[in-house]
């Protein structure tokens, strides 16, 4: 029996049809669905062009891969957070998005090994001049940090030179050889201040220039890199400005070439001096003399090549433009230190 007066809703409960349930969502559907944006990353534009491959990355950084890796763990975590100089609002080489730390560590090599233009790196990497010169500043500043804070390990004792030595320094004059010294030039753009341009001339290269006292171990690995001075300076001030006696200690023996006439400064530190024989007026040497002249220049011919190795790295070559001036010196140094990245230039 049923009862008057009550409605029944007999589609309460009841499911559409399934046609209806599985209906693909329309377009602007879609795009109501918003994903969880993904965290952004720093750009790498330098790494994919120089790292592509090894013969390439060697090429353009003067540097194989165990020693990239080398000189990338020297550098610590300091590297994340470098403030990039110049730079508004402050910015660290990590929080740096157009280009990551590692492509700001290559630029670096690049610019040294490669002397490549400020422009032409913007232009290359689309990115500002002014970003490739803030990064190259700071880089470099960060690198000549940290090698002149281990200038004392870098002049490596006497007692911890490696045994057996290289056969040219295996013989009584010089077995006890600790450093041997040269001064080099770079040729530089002319001052427009008149006095500088004196000071700075070098007769010896006929050119403005900038003088480095450059220290090798026996083994031809860089022990000692002053800061760059004027061309006109003379062998003996550079030795007494550079800092290059404060590392002498008693027993020392220093190789040199005759232009250095610094025995009394040298010997005021307790150590000796080994310079090539002079003629003082006579036709000729003696034949020990001659002997000693051969022996002495056979052993000098690594401080030539070490020479020759660091002012590879073409930042250094030709003429140094007037505008990079201000980093000269940091330059050097830092050349010098990437040098000794490779193998030793002696062996036994």
């Amino acid at each position: 029996m049923v009862s008057i007066g009550v409605q029944v809703d007999l589609t309460h409960g009841i499911l559409p049809p399934l046609s209806m349930a599985s209906k693909a969502p329309t377009p602007e559907e879609k795009k109501k669905v918003t994903k969880a944006p993904k965290p952004a990353q720093p750009k790498t534009p330098v790494k994919d062009f120089v790292l592509s491959n090894e013969k390439r990355a060697f090429f353009f950084t003067g540097m194989k891969k165990h020693e990239r890796d080398s000189l990338w763990n020297f550098l610590g975590p300091a590297k994340n957070v470098l403030e990039i100089l110049d730079r508004s609002p402050k910015t660290t080489s990590g929080q740096l998005m157009s280009m990551s730390v590692e492509c700001q560590f290559l630029l670096l090599l690049l610019i040294l090994r490669r002397n490549k233009t400020f422009l032409e790196l913007s232009l290359t990497f689309c990115v500002s001049r002014p970003l490739v010169s803030q990064i190259f500043r700071t880089w470099l500043q960060f690198l000549f940090c940290k090698f002149r804070d281990i200038k004392q390990e870098m002049f490596i004792k006497r007692s911890d030179i490696p045994r057996p030595l290289p056969r040219h320094f295996n013989n009584k004059l010089l077995r006890n050889v600790r450093c041997v010294i040269d001064g080099t030039e770079l040729k530089v753009q002319s001052s427009t201040d008149f006095k500088q341009q004196g000071n700075m001339f070098s007769h010896y290269k006929n050119h403005t220039t900038a003088k480095i006292l450059i220290g090798v171990t026996p083994s031809g690995m860089c022990a000692f890199v002053s800061d760059c001075f004027e061309g006109s300076i003379s062998d003996r001030q550079i030795v007494e400005k550079s800092g290059f006696l404060d590392f002498l200690e008693d027993g020392d023996v220093i190789l040199a070439d005759r232009g250095f006439t610094i025995e009394d400064l040298v010997r005021e530190r307790g150590a000796f001096l080994v310079l090539p024989p002079f003629l003082k007026g006579r036709a000729a040497f003696s034949f020990e003399e001659t002997q000693q002249t051969k022996i002495i220049a056979k052993a000098r011919i690594h401080i030539e090549r070490f020479n020759w190795r660091f002012k590879k790295f073409e930042f250094l070559k030709g003429v140094i433009p007037y505008y990079h001036f201000p980093y000269i010196s940091q330059a050097v140094v830092v050349c010098c230190c990437l040098a000794n990245f490779s193998l030793p230039l002696a062996t036994t």
